[in-house]
């Protein structure tokens, strides 16, 4: 069916999930005629989500009247979006495309025609399992029955239900038909509890295996287990480990096992795994009052000996013991056993890998058993490398279940079903590796579980040290994997194989297809895609060089309308100088490329949007030329240090003898980066008010020079006796915040009998980090009358030299201090002593702006911080410092208390100015 169209001029797309898309065997090229630029999906492209809109791209610009779309088969339900320029129009149609089905499209225009054709798959089995129930597509007893089914007996549950691929852990599954208990049927309940019941109870599918009662299969076995079931072996073997802090592992194995259950308590003991995870987590497994954990390991899991039972069993599961009322103790938490497939782990390191990880889901289910599969895969999967650091078992999940290079991309880090929620452990281990805290930053995760059951998110943000959308920013750069953020995830590599460091940018490849062709032409080709938790990389290679080469800008307005959604860009420029520039919050960034200083040769882009939200978003990198005007901005640095020692003896001999020693210690740096650019001077012919009536209301005894630079429109400042030129701040970015403070107090109190009254020691610490710009502050910035400027920047008049900077505005910047005190002694009481101990931590904020250290002097127009001290037409820097010394002694008579300080605080401020090309001062 034909259909004209026409349309809204919109520029950002929203739909309301994700896409995922893999390329199938290339096809002949179809080359577009004239116009036709390019289409999304491409031609020959597998889509996954049945909701993707269809984008054309064009050369020129093309009349909506002059546009057919036909598509076969037709869903209907269209709607036709054309952006501002009208070379680009999206296709959005409201009924779903269907699964597994070939779709062609045939496009016309006025002079041209294009053919392609794209293929739809059907969706994930765990998404669609998950989205099924909650639509009520099935019923809380089904949905159990498949969780539960598709691990062991696949063939009696729907295909579309199924695992393509077995699960690392089979956890997941069953913690969903355990949390579905209470909605399920008696019958289905008496169906699924041979499964979720323990191996030992009579009632057990395993229990006939476990004791010898029963004949199992040797089928499909590795040779050394078939041959141990020939032996005849009856009774299940079983191993016990006790561990160093008094908690027992019984570890059990079907008749035949005997080896393996062996290995398995020395690879629990050699590696001290339960240790470990007790001191990590500062908390034991739930039991039932017998401190002990159980681990059972048989050949195999699945009901069925063939290739489909086997391709679909997971290397083991941690189950919840819930499904008798009895033993649900209604907290939201759980006694589990773990279970073990032998015949998935025998190469090594499987086993102990797997031993680490469903050991940690026993952990997990001490906190809460309600939380998301991004949070319990994820970190489980860390705490296989957190156990065995080079065994790299968790590196397999990088590719296609961390990132999906096919659309250049990290998947959406809070996978809530589907199996890619074992690749997230790459958060928690740049978490714990790589941000500061440490490990212990996953126990403070899972406490925030315990107190916020099912709050997956919001207990995962409650415990990082930092703003989200600032960590999250980190973790893109670091993810990006290029120039300075090359290598930047460390690992170990024993006798298993891996990488150190992860090669990260091979698993997410780029999104290369914006570019500047030799010429000067721009070229921006296909939209890509955010959704929340979510991360894209792109790559903008330059070939334009020398002095005919265009003024570019990057139009950035569309990632305004997010405050979530950042942009960052590493810049490989042609000089070999590398930088690394946050865009996020700004309207564009303007490359003069015929400036060899500005020519870059490769920019890399990394969109990520810190929100927790399943919204998928769609956007075209806008790259346009930019006048030639806008080239002549500047760049000013500006950083700022603080730091100090302050130590403090105070001692008091009034009614009780004390003593008090504190000790701070404080060390806080900023950098303010800011783009500027010339706000040019009024022209004589554009005078609101013509000079000679300017000359009539000037004071007669103004100088001469003032009166020459009024007439060309030049800015004049009269107490510095200098032209100035206005910049206005196109971009201000807080490139380092970094601050700590420290403050040890020792106490003693005695009474007049030289008895001791009160004895502690205090610690107070404080982190400092960047958690955005002031939003007023923006605001203002933005809307500033441009005459009045921002930053101006004063001139010789003779040889035109930079000689001062003046910033006609102020800059805020918001910092988040992370704050714990700590207070450990023993104070005398009626009854005795009693032990003092408190602990308290909490968020607070203070903002930072530039501003001069030095006193102002009546001889200097400005403060004397802001003159330049070396300079040159386009550059110049200056600064200051000021050293306040904190030496003093006081007595207070009344109190009989002396107090005596000695330190020194600093304040320094250096600021570096660099212009494009030197104003044009007349």
């Amino acid at each position: 069916m034909g259909v004209v169209l026409a349309g809204l001029a919109i520029l950002v797309f929203t739909t309301v999930s994700f896409v995922s898309c893999k390329k199938s065997s290339p096809k002949p090229e179809k080359k577009p005629q004239q116009h036709l630029f390019s289409i999304t999906p491409g031609d020959g492209e597998i889509i996954r989500h049945l909701s993707q809109p269809i984008f054309v791209s064009f050369r020129q610009p093309v009349q909506p009247s002059d546009f057919i779309f036909k598509i076969e088969p037709d869903p209907g339900g269209w709607e036709v979006i054309w952006d501002k320029s009208q070379k680009r129009v999206r296709l959005d149609h409201k009924n779903p495309f269907i699964p597994q089905q070939q779709y062609h499209i045939k496009l016309s225009i006025k002079d041209g025609s294009l053919e392609s054709q794209f293929k739809t798959l059907s969706p994930d089995p765990c998404n669609l399992l998950a989205s099924d129930l909650a639509l009520g597509v099935i019923t809380p007893d089904e949905a159990a029955q498949y969780h539960i089914m598709r691990i062991f007996n696949p063939k009696s549950v729907p295909k579309k239900y199924r695992y393509a691929k077995a699960p690392r852990s089979g956890t997941w599954d069953i913690l969903q038909a355990a949390n579905l208990r209470d909605k399920l049927k008696p019958e289905t309940v008496k169906t699924l509890e041979p499964y979720m019941v323990r191996p030992d109870n009579p009632k057990s599918f395993f229990y006939k295996r476990l004791y010898g009662l029963g004949q199992s299969s040797s089928r499909a076995l590795p040779w050394s287990i078939a041959m141990a079931h020939a032996s005849g072996a009856k009774e299940p073997f079983k191993e016990v480990y006790q561990t160093d802090t008094g908690y027992t592992i019984e570890i059990f194995g079907e008749p035949g096992l005997g080896k393996m259950v062996q290995k398995a308590r020395r690879l629990v003991e050699e590696h001290k795994m339960y240790e470990r995870f007790e001191k990590l987590l500062n908390r034991k497994t739930a039991d039932f009052g017998d401190k002990t954990l159980r681990i059972y390991i048989f050949s195999g899991l699945s009901e069925m000996e063939d290739e489909a039972g086997y391709k679909s069993e997971p290397k083991g599961y941690c189950e919840p013991l819930t499904w008798d009322p009895a033993l649900n103790t209604g907290a939201g938490t759980a006694t589990t056993d773990i279970v073990i497939s032998a015949r998935q782990v025998s190469p090594d390191p499987d086993l102990a890998a797997t031993l680490a990880h469903e050991m940690f889901h026993s952990f997990q289910f001490a906190f809460s058993r309600f939380e998301q599969k991004w949070l319990m895969e994820g970190s489980a999967v860390w705490a296989e490398d957190f156990i065995g650091h080079d065994w790299n078992t968790e590196q397999k999940w990088l590719a296609g279940y961390t990132f999906d290079a096919s659309y250049a991309m990290h998947n959406q880090i809070i996978e809530k079903a589907s199996i890619k929620a074992y690749g997230m452990y790459l958060f928690f281990y740049y978490l714990t590796r790589l941000r500061s805290g440490g490990d212990a930053i996953m126990r403070q995760i899972w406490e925030n579980c315990a107190a916020k059951k099912s709050k997956t998110f919001e207990s995962v943000r409650a415990a990082l040290s930092g703003d989200l959308r600032e960590v999250f920013k980190e973790y893109a750069l670091f993810t990006l994997d290029v120039e300075q953020y090359k290598g930047k995830f460390p690992d170990s590599i024993g006798g298993y194989g891996g990488e150190n460091p992860l090669n990260v940018n091979e698993y997410h490849q780029f999104n290369d297809n914006s570019k500047i062709n030799a010429d000067g032409t721009i070229e921006v080709d296909k939209p890509f895609f955010l959704t929340g938790m979510s991360i894209v990389y792109l790559k903008v290679e330059n070939k334009a060089t020398g002095i005919t080469a265009p003024a570019i800008k990057f139009n950035l307005k569309e990632f305004l309308k997010n405050e979530a959604i950042a942009i960052q860009a590493v810049i490989k420029y042609r000089n070999g100088r590398t930088d690394k520039e946050d865009w996020t919050g700004y309207e564009e960034r303007v490359f003069c490329l015929a400036n060899e200083s500005q020519n870059f040769e490769t920019l890399y882009l990394v969109a990520s949007w810190a929100e927790e939200t399943s919204e998928m978003k769609a956007f075209f990198l806008e790259i346009e030329p930019a006048l030639k005007e806008e080239c002549a901005g500047a760049h000013l640095r500006i950083s700022l240090a603080d730091f100090g020692q302050r130590h403090e003896n105070t001692t008091s001999h009034l009614y009780v003898s004390a003593a008090t020693k504190q000790t701070s210690s404080w060390d806080r740096k900023v950098v303010f980066d800011l783009d500027l650019t010339l706000i040019p001077p009024i022209s004589p012919v554009s005078m609101p008010v013509p000079f000679g009536d300017i000359k009539k209301m000037l004071p007669k005894e103004t100088p001469e020079e003032v009166v020459e630079f009024l007439k060309y429109g030049t800015h004049y400042d009269a107490g510095t006796h200098c032209p100035f030129a206005a910049y206005r701040i196109k971009n201000c970015r807080v490139t380092t915040v970094t601050g700590e403070k420290k403050t040890h107090e020792d106490h003693i109190c005695h009474d007049n009998l030289g008895r001791l009254c009160e004895q502690y020691t205090s610690i107070y610490s404080e982190t400092w980090s960047f958690s955005g710009l002031d939003k007023e502050w923006i605001h203002m910035f933005k809307k500033a009358e441009p005459l009045l400027g921002a930053i101006n920047v004063h001139l010789d008049p003779k040889t035109k030299q930079i000689k001062w900077v003046y910033l006609d505005i102020p800059i805020y910047a918001n910092c988040r201090i992370d704050w714990n005190y700590k207070k450990e002694g023993t104070r005398k009481e009626n009854s005795g002593y009693r032990e003092i101990k408190e602990s308290r931590s909490g968020i607070k904020e203070e903002y930072i702006t530039p501003q001069a250290v030095s006193a102002n002097s009546r001889e200097l127009p400005m403060n004397p911080d802001w003159k330049a001290k070396q300079s040159t037409p386009t550059t110049a820097s200056g600064g200051g410092r000021k050293e306040i010394p904190l030496d003093r002694e006081t007595y207070n008579n009344e109190t009989k208390t002396r107090v005596s300080t000695t330190g020194k605080h600093v304040k320094t401020i250096d600021w570096n100015l660099n212009l494009d090309v030197p104003p044009d001062i007349k």
